[in-house]
């Protein structure tokens, strides 16, 4: 059973592990596992049932164990890359199903829009049409 939290960052449970992605400075994993409901500086709201995996847990930590190379946690950014981004890619490989669509809705937004510094201050441009 694939279970996501809701939270500011979202994490996932599989045969009673939980997995997060979170940023640091090395190029290693971000990845890390948790006790179900225990992730240090965060307080557990509320799961949200994705899905089953046909994969027993050794099967799922090998397949972790390849996923994690994709999420150094120096790669990690707010918008473009990050937990929710993680549990999005991790549960449909996983179970075929995503996750709900309001879940990143903020860095959905924020990818629409950057801002860039001018000589006439700051200026918004539109990413996804080059305004």
């Amino acid at each position: 059973m694939l279970l996501i939290s809701d939270e500011p960052c979202l994490y996932f449970t599989v045969h009673g592990v939980e997995y997060a992605f979170g940023a640091h400075d090395y190029p290693t994993s971000g990845v890390f596992e948790v006790e179900p409901r225990q992730c240090p500086g965060f307080k557990f709201r509320k799961s949200i049932f994705i899905g089953t995996t046909s994969l027993n847990p050794v099967r799922v930590r090998e397949f972790m164990e390849c996923e994690c190379a994709n999420y150094n946690g120096d790669t990690y950014h707010l918008i473009a890359k990050n937990c929710n981004h993680f549990c999005k890619d991790i549960c449909y490989k996983l179970t075929g199903k995503s996750i709900p669509t309001w879940v990143n809705r903020l860095a959905k937004l924020g990818i629409l829009l950057i801002l860039l510094h001018s000589d006439n201050g700051l200026l918004l441009q539109c990413v996804c049409c080059n305004l």
